[in-house]
């Protein structure tokens, strides 16, 4: 009974690799919002 013990470990794999990729979509879209935001301020407060 080997083989579900690999299958588990696959999908652990499988999990986190999905798991970095959504917390890097997620840091890319939130430092995307923060610049067009920090853009529209400096428009709006010339310093």
């Amino acid at each position: 009974m080997s083989q579900p013990t690999r299958l588990d470990a696959e999908l652990e794999v499988l999990q986190s690799y999905a798991a970095s990729k959504w917390i890097l979509a997620v840091g890319k879209t939130i430092s995307t919002i923060a610049h067009s935001k920090r853009k529209s301020i400096g428009h709006c407060f010339p310093s």
